[in-house]
């Protein structure tokens, strides 16, 4: 290690974007001696992940489930000082209806945790059970030959997550398997990289119990990580430009050799590369994306569900019931409702708020079921807070109209969730929220070309599209540029 006063000085790096990549680059780069500069056009850090205000509502433009099993995410929330215990509710892994009924997960289980929530599965019969485990051991062969298999070959060894699950039963495919797909690749199990899937199971089951919590935030995304990593930054010298519309490489104010790295979305990184790296701008390109909406729907606390409820429930989909989930976010205080619609569209994100609200009851019978609940925060004006907001996700919302999906899922919230005169807060919907881990996935690499970098859950890594995807990213691209 040479002393420091040989220590070669400190070079600048460029960042452009300050979503969760750019951030976690940023921060990393921070740690190894860079001094940093970020380039963010919005006037706001966090990109598809932070708090949005409408009519005094604060939500998150978009709802995200965390897992215990995002390591680099809760590290990096350690560095810059968040209290994970604090901010995060932590909850067993359970896919649950409504009703309670599916797999959950007891507090500190561990393996025997797993294999007493298979067995106790009242909605499985044994079949089911014997086909989970034969499935189980078919997808430990095909991890093995599929290592073996990326070794021989760049593009390895793949087929749909749907193909790869054919020996489980038609239960186990509904309940355990697309659900999971869904809430970690954003993708039906027909289309989705078995590849990618076997890789966040195992992560998600490597260290039990903890690793596959359910992690809910108890504030919005930007109090978890965005605002403290900005304010972490910039007492350490990081200069971020907010406002800053970069729209070619060349609005970058780059001295000799100072290196960049794009941490934006895909699409826009394609064109900025499309004369420097034209292979590299074409494959960011050709990544599918699909859409995805987080419908807002608050009940009053004094008209309370039927039934008491998980603060994760998983739906039945079809046709006319699109949401997968249904995830209890937080609570609106009187000062915090209002009747007010907005309607607010862009390329990235299309956001409407509304006061509608339905009267109509459930017929619902089954009996109230105890859960952990999430306590209500005390409303200083009032003291006690007026209405309780569940996020409602629809994983892939092609081919709705704003109109079909808010209505639509308005009659799940009532008729699955038997929540009372459920009111419509805001529909949010991310038309490339997510690129698809789709069979025979290619995505770019770290590398642009000399000098330029990437960052992304969208660039090479092993994640799909998630915020530890995100995070990774941006620990991979520092390291990459400094070793």
């Amino acid at each position: 290690m040479p002393s420091p006063s040989k220590a070669p000085p400190p070079q600048r790096l460029h960042i452009v974007g300050a979503g969760w990549a750019g951030l976690s680059a940023a921060i990393h780069a921070t740690l190894m001696g860079w001094e940093v500069s970020i380039y963010e056009a919005s006037a706001q850090a966090g990109g598809r992940a932070r708090e949005i205000v409408h009519h005094g509502r604060t939500l998150d433009n978009g709802q995200h489930l965390l897992l215990g099993a995002y390591r680099d995410t809760l590290k990096l929330m350690t560095v810059v000082g968040v209290d994970a215990e604090r901010v995060l509710s932590r909850f067993p892994l359970h896919l649950c209806d409504a009703k309670g009924q599916g797999l959950r997960l007891a507090n500190g289980g561990g393996l025997w945790g797993l294999i007493k929530a298979v067995a106790n599965n009242s909605r499985w019969r044994g079949t089911d059970r014997f086909s989970l485990v034969g499935l189980v051991g078919f997808i430990m062969i095909w991890r093995l030959l599929s290592s073996l298999a990326d070794r021989l070959s760049a593009q390895g060894l793949d087929m749909s997550v749907k193909r790869l699950c054919s020996l489980a039963s038609q239960r186990v495919m509904r309940d355990l398997v697309e659900p999971l797909c869904l809430a970690a690749l954003n993708t039906p199990a027909h289309e989705a990289s078995a590849r990618v899937f076997v890789r966040v199971l195992v992560d998600a089951f490597s260290n039990l119990p903890q690793s596959c919590d359910f992690l809910l935030p108890r504030v919005t995304l930007s109090d978890i990580l965005v605002k403290p990593a900005v304010q972490w930054l910039q007492s350490r010298g990081a200069i971020i430009h907010f406002g800053y519309h970069v729209q070619s490489l060349r609005d970058i104010p780059l001295a000799d050799n100072e290196p960049v790295i794009l941490a934006t979305s895909a699409w826009q990184a394609s064109h900025l590369t499309r004369e420097v790296a034209p292979s590299w701008s074409n494959c960011a390109s050709e990544l599918t994306h699909y859409p995805i909406a987080t419908v807002y729907v608050s009940v009053s606390l004094s008209n309370p569900p039927l039934v008491q409820l998980d603060p994760v429930v998983m739906l039945e989909t079809s046709a006319r019931a699109p949401a997968q989930f249904a995830i209890q976010t937080h609570f609106l205080t009187p000062d915090e409702t209002s009747d007010e619609t907005s309607d607010e569209t862009s390329d990235e994100t299309s956001d409407q708020t509304s006061g509608q609200t339905s009267d109509q009851r459930p017929e619902q019978t089954h009996p109230s079921i105890e859960r952990p609940p999430i306590e209500p925060p005390v409303n200083s004006k009032s003291g006690e807070p007026q209405r309780i907001v569940w996020a409602f996700v629809v994983s892939d919302s092609r081919g709705l109209s704003r109109e079909e999906l808010t209505e639509r899922v308005l009659a799940q919230a009532r008729d699955d969730l038997g929540l009372l005169a459920p009111r419509l807060e805001s529909c949010i919907i991310e038309k490339r929220a997510t690129f698809a881990p789709l069979v025979g996935l290619r995505r770019p690499p770290l590398q642009v070309a000399t000098g330029i970098w990437a960052c992304g859950d969208y660039v090479l890594g092993p994640y799909p599209s998630t915020l530890e995807g995100a995070v990774l990213s941006g620990k991979a691209v520092i390291e990459a540029l400094s070793g």
